[in-house]
């Protein structure tokens, strides 16, 4: 299962993934069975459909979600595969996500973001830290650094995402050490 949503629009995409078409077919025609139920909870389920995707799209079918977007005139965010063109000043964060969350797409993300860039021009040259908790992707972590935070710290209790995320770091010109990341909980 996975979900998209543009946070624009509000609207939501589910989708589900199955070995089999015969598991797909009988789980669509139970889901649209079942959505007239919805309706009285004002949920709304429409946009039903069935595609079978080859062995070898699943692992990319993900990035056709995935935009370069500008958060703000000082600060871009795009995937590795994308080329885009700055504003003078202007900060780019590369990213690769893979199985790790974190693009900016995601209200919450976008929130942070936004939130991170009109900190960092509050007080231009100013001291600012940040400590990414569950850092995913590291987009956070590296956005708050190129936008002159320091120290940044990042951690995730998920060592994939942590490996992502250094990863990343350095898919943007940053030195491991400019950015402490650990596999790590909250206890």
């Amino acid at each position: 299962l996975s979900t998209w949503t543009d946070a624009e629009t509000k609207a939501v995409r589910h989708t589900l993934y199955f070995q089999d078409e015969a598991a797909a077919k009988e789980s669509l025609e139970g889901i649209i069975a079942q959505s007239k139920g919805w309706m009285e909870f004002g949920v709304v389920l429409s946009g039903f459909r069935l595609d079978t995707l080859k062995k070898e799209d699943w692992a990319e079918s993900w990035k056709i979600h995935f935009k370069a977007m500008e958060i703000s005139p000082r600060l871009a965010i795009k995937p590795s595969w994308v080329e885009l063109k700055l504003k003078d000043g202007q900060a780019v964060v590369e990213l690769d996500p893979g199985m790790s969350f974190g693009t900016g797409q995601h209200a919450t993300t976008k929130f942070c973001l936004m939130a991170i860039d009109r900190f960092a021009a509050e007080k231009p040259g100013g001291t600012r830290s940040l400590l990414d908790a569950g850092c995913g992707s590291g987009i956070l972590a590296i956005s708050s650094f190129k936008l002159g935070y320091k120290p940044v710290s990042a951690f995730d209790i998920d060592p994939d995402a942590v490996a992502i995320a250094k990863e990343n770091i350095l898919r943007n010109g940053i030195a491991p050490e400019s950015i402490g990341v650990a596999t790590s909980s909250l206890g």
